[in-house]
This record gives structure tokens, C-alpha cells and sequence, in this order.
């Protein structure tokens, strides 16, 4: 084995390499809108990865979205302007360009009630066929 090889790990790729864009990431599963001239013009998308200056968004397949757009996450409430890093395939990576706007009126509460998570017990009453 050469010397120049023998310092690398096979077993180490780039992506394994730490990357603190990477390491901040914040997986979701949320809708989103795209809009883009003044609001006129939307998209559907699921917005998949979010970090503190951008996201990873996921299209349905032929949506077009421009460079720039106004990204929504109406359970959240919020929206921010975004523009274009990367595309591939139905993905589409994305930088925030303005500071993120929430309001507190639109968004909702993301909570789980306890009474639909725990079983409930049988009844001895007949169940209705």
C-alpha cells in the first residue's frame, strides 16, 4: 500500500466528515406553500430538513417554482423569502433570505391527547354491529 493511502480510512466517506449545517439539521415532516409573484402564483410542497439559514423542501412532480419564493408553514404560522440553492429530482434546497415571520393567530399547538394514546379498557356493554 502506498503511503499516500495509508493514512485515509476506507471506512470514512466525505459525507461522514462533520459538518455543522449538517449536525444543526432539524428533521420535519410539514406542508408548505411556495408563493411567488406578490402571492399570485403557489405551490404545495413538504418541507423535510430545516436548519437556522435554510431547508430542504420536496415538490410534487412538474410544480415550478422560480428562484426566489415566500415560503408558508401554515400549522406554524410562519413565512420567510427564500432562494434557490440546489435541485434534485422532486427536492429542492433552499437559503432563507429574510428573517422568519410567525404569527402567533395562524399557527396551532402540535400536541398529542393523552386519551387517544392509551388503550381504553373493554366494555362488557354489546358493541353495535
Amino acid at each position: 500500500m502506498s503511503k499516500e493511502f495509508a493514512s485515509v480510512d476506507p471506512a470514512v466517506t466525505t459525507d461522514d466528515v462533520a459538518n455543522p449545517a449538517r449536525d444543526a439539521r432539524k428533521r420535519i415532516f410539514k406542508a408548505g406553500i411556495a408563493s411567488y409573484q406578490n402571492h399570485a402564483l403557489t405551490a404545495n410542497c413538504v418541507v423535510r430538513d430545516v436548519t437556522a439559514d435554510g431547508a430542504r423542501l420536496r415538490f410534487e412532480e412538474g410544480a415550478f417554482v422560480p428562484e426566489k419564493f415566500a415560503l408558508s408553514i401554515p400549522v406554524d404560522g410562519t413565512r420567510v423569502d427564500c432562494e434557490v440553492k440546489w435541485r434534485r429530482d422532486l427536492d429542492m434546497g433552499v437559503l432563507f433570505t429574510s428573517e422568519i415571520e410567525q404569527d402567533a393567530r395562524t399557527g396551532r399547538k402540535q400536541a398529542v391527547d393523552v386519551k387517544y394514546v392509551v388503550p381504553r379498557k373493554s366494555s362488557l356493554r354489546k358493541q353495535p354491529e
